[in-house]
């Protein structure tokens, strides 16, 4: 019996062994999952903070676009008030060929008249006298 003694001793002193590694083990796969955890937690918050941040610049843009397309269809809308090129350049001909600067005042043709009239009224006294 001595011998069973003694070999139960040596089975219970390796399964003593053998769960204190066991349990060495489990309590570093016990950490790196609390490490792993935490981290995981960590980059999980982070993203939700990077994801807020781009989705504020995506309304940013959004509104950015909106307001260029609102000022477009502005611009788009006034195009009709323009010239363009062609109408201006006719109209530059015909103004070309009135010569408005050339125009007379109704006073300034009627003073021109009177001023004929005397001019032949003087050329006609001078033929009598003369």
């Amino acid at each position: 019996m001595p011998e069973d003694t003694s070999e139960v001793a040596e089975l219970l002193s390796e399964f003593n062994t053998k769960i204190s590694d066991l349990e060495s083990r489990h309590e570093l796969l016990r950490e790196r999952v609390i490490s792993f955890g935490g981290g995981f937690v960590k980059s999980r918050d982070d993203l939700k903070k990077e994801l807020n941040l781009v989705k504020g610049d995506i309304s940013k843009l959004q509104d950015t676009i909106g307001n260029i397309q609102e000022n477009l269809r502005y611009i788009l809308a006034q195009l009709d008030n323009f010239v363009r090129k062609e109408q201006l350049q006719t109209f530059e001909k015909y103004i070309k060929l009135w010569e408005p600067l050339k125009f007379a005042r109704t006073e300034d043709v009627q003073k021109m008249i009177d001023d004929a009239l005397r001019n032949e009224a003087n050329a006609g006294k001078e033929a009598l006298a003369g």
